[in-house]
């Protein structure tokens, strides 16, 4: 590795209005104080000294540099290279002589994530390439050889050969101290691959130079001012006039290209328009970094630009073009020859490519994203056409789901809990129906029109019995693996959709955003309390929330085993009582005012700005478990065992006192350290006998009259819950509130502190997840569901991940990545009418049931059932279903949907009913 710099030589002369000189060896620049033709400001002038130096360092270059240019560039002086910006909206024009001149321009280059741009060249005697590759996961570390480095290049880029060596140019602006003038230098770095040695390659060479990005040799992002090219020359030949590899730019550095306009006439250069353009000030006059952008010309038609994807090629944009014409004579032409019909009619034989279309819902109007969309799906099936596959591509319309129920709701006036009331099964499923093709020929009209090839004629459709038999079939094939269960867990739920949502509708984009909610520190009053915490006023745990309403729920407080913990004597802020309060040692200034350290107790005042507190004991959270408390909100009783400190790992300091107040009924981790420390749920008993959280499935408290009468005379202290029964726990859901009405948690917050139960109340801004559909706040909520067991092909479904090639590789390891990390068993069912029915059938004590995988099994099932006298007749005989026949006429005769599926009974193997 061998490694020099050079100081490029100031230059002396005029260009334009500016006259250079070198003073004490310093680049030095001044004005000629004439008013030259066409005055322009003094931004302008100093962005011309700018880049007046930046393409004179550049012409230095200008042996390996020339092959970048699309077009030989026109002799570099600087009249002809002058270049302005044009910030934002405003328009900048060129001069008739700099027209005539062939003026060049400068616009931003964007490199994506640091890597090497695809900039393709041709030089005689040597193939260039745009990039250097490595292995996908290598990375450069300080330890590592000059000899390693050369040897994975040249395993990983067949070009290169053991006798090339690779100069590494580094071209580097800065400002001078002294003079405010840009100072360049020439930075080169040679790497021998065939004679690396054992030098750790960073001892010579920066790493923001070279560095790993994905796969490919880049810079870092924090090199600055500058460009940089990774040259490959021949040893013994003269370097910098071989070959030039290829050439990279940092990000938001820029890249030279020629902006040829015509020669006109006078007229016509100066109808340009005015030379008058916005006074911007420029953030760094002298900086090459600077964002650039071209001006606005009337001819267009020869500039070329740089794409800033990887795409190989650049293509030039033409103006002037009637593209509504191109697409229509396009169209006529696909559509007279019927050219999509023989791109598959014409190769039989070929090997097959199947495309099934995720479908959209005809339901809503098509948007300018499912423009984009379909253009990347016709982008592949065009590409395996052209790659000699017959593609067959099937069209399709999603029927089902959460977004056809709301449209049809809204439409028809009615909420879910109307359902079966206001409104059949029946006639509420035949509106979804009826909705959920209305915009098809609009879809059609768009499909043509946008040339996106695709079956429409025979598309399939979700609500289509065929189809709902084909998810049946898949589902037998998990039941018989084991993979098909039903759980009672705590789910994301919507009360605004009345229904459950899976982990990968939760995690869409957009629906985790920042709220502003009112918590609370409360305080849980100690039973039993060591001496040290019963020695001044009332001893509490403090344990901070952001929904203050599931507090009436809580059944257990959660600590680290392993936190530190204190006993702090000081004063509630609210009441001015004598308080002993434990929370976790690293939190304790979060709390109170060091400050106040000092203070003596017993001389504080209500009035007193500042609190005084004493720490008396300290703890670990081991030592804090099993201890009592008594209930914070005494509305309903408890099961035994409530109320007392369990430990849990995922107790963290990063916020709140330490402590985690547990309710099991609404929170996934919450329910899991409860049950494994033997931890009951508070819950209520229903009219109907059933266990029931403490908030309904509409969002809001039970009231009294929905609730059992003996277990309201016996568990609920009517006196103080009747107050809050019926309230909505968020004002979304309440049709009468908005978000400036007092909330639920604003109401209990008030409360305790009123009974001295609130140590400290608080506007939090935090992330809160939302319905993807009703944008309104989801609840963690006891439900029962059927999962797919997901987790128990977590490994295989990681281990897959790795071999996909993603485009960009962040998705792949990132999101997608992250999400498998963190996968969850999938939530299958919907606690909604209009879908796809599990066709599981249960016997009611649940000891056995039935996973139907078609509906000729179905059919079979129920001639059992009506030989068990458990069904009159065969609904599907009566309507003259013939099994085996799989036409479209045949299964027309049926409905799978409900209500019709719910209405079928069938028989178990020890003959009860399912």
């Amino acid at each position: 590795m061998k490694a020099s710099t050079v100081f490029l030589s100031p230059f002396t002369g005029r260009v334009g209005n500016l006259s250079f000189s070198v003073v004490d060896g310093q680049q030095m620049v001044q004005t000629v104080k004439r008013q030259p033709k066409n005055p322009r400001s003094l931004k302008q002038m100093e962005q011309r000294v700018q880049l007046s130096n930046v393409l004179s360092t550049y012409h230095l270059l200008s042996s390996f540099l020339y092959e970048a240019y699309e077009a030989i560039p026109p002799k570099l002086n600087f009249y002809n290279l002058f270049v302005r910006q044009n910030l934002n909206q405003t328009k900048v024009y060129l001069t008739k002589e700099e027209a005539e001149a062939r003026a060049c321009v400068v616009a931003p280059y964007h490199i994506s994530e640091g890597s090497l741009p695809t900039i393709q060249m041709s030089v005689l005697g040597n193939a260039l390439v745009s990039s250097l590759r490595v292995p996908e996961r290598y990375q450069i570390t300080e330890e590592t050889s000059s000899k390693e480095v050369a040897s994975m290049l040249l395993g990983c880029n067949s070009f290169l050969h053991p006798r090339h060596q690779i100069a590494i140019i580094y071209l580097q602006q800065t400002v001078s101290p002294h003079t405010g003038m840009p100072q360049v230098s020439l930075h080169q770095y040679d790497l021998d691959l065939f004679s690396g040695d054992d030098t750790p390659f960073y001892y010579e060479i920066p790493r923001k130079l070279f560095c790993v990005h994905n796969g490919y040799i880049g810079t870092d992002e924090t090199l600055e001012a500058g460009g940089i090219a990774y040259v490959i020359t021949r040893r013994g030949t003269t370097r910098l006039r071989t070959s030039t590899q290829s050439i990279v730019l940092t990000p938001n550095n820029t890249l030279y290209k020629e902006y040829a306009s015509e020669k006109k006439k006078t007229e016509a250069a100066y109808s340009y328009g005015s030379r008058v353009s916005e006074e911007k000030n420029l953030t760094n006059p002298y900086c090459i970094n600077d964002n650039f952008h071209n001006f606005e010309a009337e001819n267009e038609s020869k500039c070329l630009l740089y794409n800033d994807t990887e795409m190989d090629k650049k293509f030039a944009e033409h103006s002037g073009l009637d593209l509504a014409r191109i697409n229509k004579e396009v169209l006529k032409e696909w559509d007279g020859n019927d050219v999509f019909a023989k791109s598959t009619t014409e190769r039989e034989g070929c090997p097959s490519f199947v495309f099934y279309e995720g479908p959209p819902s005809a339901n809503g109007m098509p948007g300018i994203h499912h423009v984009m969309a379909r253009t990347i799906k016709d982008i592949f099936c065009r590409y395996k056409t052209m790659k000699g596959f017959r593609v067959m591509r099937k069209a399709g319309w999603d029927t089902h789901g959460l977004p056809v129920e709301l449209g049809v709701e809204k439409s028809l006036g009615i909420t879910k809990e109307d359902i079966g009331k206001k409104i059949s099964v029946a006639d509420y499923n035949a509106a979804c129906r009826k909705d959920v093709m209305k915009y098809t020929k609009e879809w059609e009209g768009l499909t043509h029109k946008m040339g996106y090839w695709v079956d429409m004629d025979d598309p399939y459709i979700t609500y289509d019995n065929r189809y709902i038999e084909t998810l049946w079939w898949l589902l037998s094939r998990l039941y018989e693996k084991g993979l098909l269960y039903k759980g009672y867990t705590i789910q994301p739920y919507s009360p605004a959709a009345g229904t459950g949502l899976s982990s990968h509708e939760l995690n869409q984009p957009g629906c985790y955003r920042d709220v502003k909610d009112t918590t609370v520190t409360a305080q849980f009053r100690i039973k039993h309390p060591k001496p040290e915490m019963a020695a001044w006023g009332t001893p509490y745990f403090l344990a901070w929330t952001t929904t203050p309403w599931t507090l009436p729920s809580n059944t257990a407080l959660c600590v680290g085993k392993n936190i530190d913990y204190v006993a702090v004597q000081s004063y509630n802020s609210y009441t001015g009582q004598p308080i002993t309060v434990v929370l976790a040692k690293e939190l304790l200034d979060e709390h109170f005012n060091p400050k106040a350290a000092g203070l003596t107790l017993e001389d504080y005042k209500p009035s007193d700005k500042l609190i005084p507190f004493n720490v008396v004991g300290e703890y670990k959270g081991s030592d804090l478990l099993g201890m009592e408390y008594e209930q914070l909100i005494p509305w309903v009783a408890p099961g035994e065992g409530a109320f007392r400190v369990i430990s849990g790992d995922y107790v963290t300091t990063e916020d709140g006192t330490g402590i985690v107040h547990i309710a099991p009924t609404f929170g996934a981790d919450d329910a899991q350290v409860a049950k494994a420390a033997g931890v009951p749920p508070l819950q209520l008993i229903n009219k109907k006998g059933e266990l029931r959280p403490m908030v309904d499935l509409t969002g809001k408290f039970y009231l009294l009259e929905e609730l059992d009468e003996a277990f309201v005379k016996e568990q609920v202290n009517v006196s103080l819950y009747k107050e809050y029964a019926g309230r909505f726990v968020k004002n979304d859901y309440d049709p009468n509130l908005t978000e400036k009405d007092e909330t639920l948690d604003i109401a209990i917050c008030m409360m305790l502190k009123s009974a001295n139960k609130a140590f400290k109340i608080e506007k939090h801004t935090h992330n809160y997840p939302h319905c993807w559909r009703t944008d309104k706040p989801v609840l963690y909520y006891p439900l029962d569901s059927w999962f797919i067991r997901s987790t128990a092909c977590k490994e295989r479904m990681a281990e897959l991940n790795k071999s996909i090639h993603w485009k960009p590789e962040s998705t792949g390891t990132g999101r997608f990545g992250k999400w498998l990390e963190n996968l969850n068993d999938w939530n299958l069912s919907r606690s909604r009418y209009w879908g796809t029915p599990l066709p599981i059938w249960r016997t009611e004590d649940t000891g056995e049931e039935i996973c139907i995988q078609s509906v000729e099994e179905l059919y079979n099932e129920i001639e059992k059932s009506v030989a068990a006298g458990f069904m009159k007749t065969n609904p599907y005989k009566d309507n003259g279903f013939v099994p085996g026949d799989y036409s479209a006429d045949n299964y027309n005769k049926i409905d799978l949907h409900r209500p019709y599926v719910d209405d079928i009974v069938l028989v178990s193997k020890t003959g009860k009913p399912m």
